[in-house]
């Protein structure tokens, strides 16, 4: 199971990696299949994603800034098989309902903020 959490506040849901990206510049940017079993875990979700944020290299630095306009901020991410690092929940989309309304299937996206360890 993959969680991931802020202070508090902590989500665990089944993950499938479907992707990862990264802009020579910029963060590495994970997307990953979620699977939500009930609409607590969902809700938990819902209230850790950031909504606005913004990338930027400072002039003469070599640290890559990502600043939060709005929304939870940096949590712990942690995915089995891959590891656990730093990480912003910059998307989550319910793709799916399932039945009796207990669980969710997502998309959810992430930029890491931190190595993997």
């Amino acid at each position: 199971m993959a969680t991931f959490n802020i202070g508090a506040t902590s989500t665990t849901f089944l993950a499938v990696v479907r992707g990862s990206s990264q802009n020579a510049a910029d963060p590495e940017q994970i997307t990953v299949t979620a699977h939500f079993a009930s609409v607590a875990q969902w809700n938990a979700a819902v209230s850790l994603l950031t909504h606005r944020y913004h990338v930027h290299q400072p002039l003469g630095g070599t640290v890559v800034v990502v600043d939060v306009a709005r929304g939870a901020g940096e949590g712990t991410l942690v995915i089995p098989g891959l590891g656990t690092t730093s990480a912003l929940m910059v998307e989550l989309r319910a793709t799916t309902y399932l039945p009796g309304a207990t669980s969710r299937q997502a998309t959810a996206g992430f930029i890491r903020t931190a190595a993997w360890a």
